[in-house]
């Protein structure tokens, strides 16, 4: 048991709950997947918690769903969901929203939002034309209006994926790699997200579901990259077709020779094309010539 009481409630460690709060506040830094520190506060006090907390802003509500564990900064709520249910017009917020997306114009949002009532400082900030006539420049007032627009949008966005089946983590990485395009990806062109390295095959096959047959061409492509990555990522600095193949036929499911035929039909362009994105993310202490590497090993026996 936890020695943290929240309103007479203790909850277990690993037990999964759900809070309802605004965030009081965030971590000025955060790590890889945009995962940071922050305190939720509830009905019931406050609760530390940690998670994909970037691009969330103080004073927003949320609805978040995880487990306490113990760690050296205390108990905290491990979040698996972060859902937005709102987000405050409240001067504090907007200002916080000004901080982090718009610094440049932080004076004049500010100035001209503080004698608006909050119910209707968001809208202001969206409308060009509002800007404009408050005394923003043609520049300001475009770029203001652009970012809160995409702010709301990423939101809505982010919702709709989990609505999909991806977690707040996966949402928030999606959306992070292809901003609005996140949601028509996934649903036209979802294994794309494993060639990018954005999500591991698995996960992607398992919200996929039926929409694809287990030897569409792009999902037998997606397994054998992420095979291929799983290999560079173990600390391989070649990767042999035989090892790939059976790994890429375990991951989808079929017979290793579904995924050789495949190959013989020209995906190695395709693996070598994949090997430079990896380069670019710095992959497997292999920063140059992994291209190089896949090709080769591809093109052996």
């Amino acid at each position: 048991m936890l020695g943290l009481a929240l309103g007479g409630l203790v909850p277990e460690n690993g037990k999964e709950v759900e809070f309802k709060g605004v965030l009081e506040s965030l971590s000025k830094r955060f790590y890889t997947g945009g995962w940071g520190y922050g305190v939720l506060r509830t009905e019931k006090g406050q609760v530390k918690i940690t998670g994909a907390l970037e691009g969330h802003v103080p004073g927003t509500s949320v609805r978040v769903r995880g487990a306490f564990a113990e760690s050296k900064y205390g108990t905290q709520l491990q979040c698996t969901a972060i859902v937005v249910d709102s987000v405050s017009g409240d001067l504090p917020v907007v200002a916080a929203w000004a901080t982090k997306y718009c610094k440049d114009y932080f004076v004049e949002i500010h100035r001209a939002c503080r004698n608006l009532e909050p119910e209707d400082r968001w809208e202001f900030i969206q409308d060009k034309e509002r800007l404009l006539l408050s005394g923003f420049t043609e520049e300001a007032a475009q770029f203001v209006s652009e970012e809160a627009k995409n702010y709301f949008a990423m939101i809505q966005t982010k919702l709709e994926l989990m609505e999909m089946g991806l977690t707040d983590k996966e949402a928030e990485l999606l959306v992070q790699s292809y901003g609005l395009d996140a949601k028509s990806i996934m649903e036209d062109d979802p294994y794309l997200v494993v060639l990018d390295r954005v999500l591991v095959f698995t996960r992607v096959d398992a919200v996929v579901g039926e929409r694809y047959t287990r030897l569409h061409p792009r999902r037998l492509d997606a397994a054998l990259v992420q095979a291929i990555a799983s290999e560079l990522n173990n600390g391989h600095t070649a990767v042999y077709p035989e090892g790939a193949i059976k790994g890429a036929a375990a991951l989808a499911g079929v017979f290793p020779i579904a995924i050789e035929g495949w190959i013989t039909k020209g995906l190695t362009n395709r693996i070598v094309m994949t090997g430079e994105l990896m380069q670019l993310s710095d992959v497997a202490r292999i920063e140059r010539n992994i291209a190089r590497w896949v090709g080769k090993a591809l093109r052996r026996g």
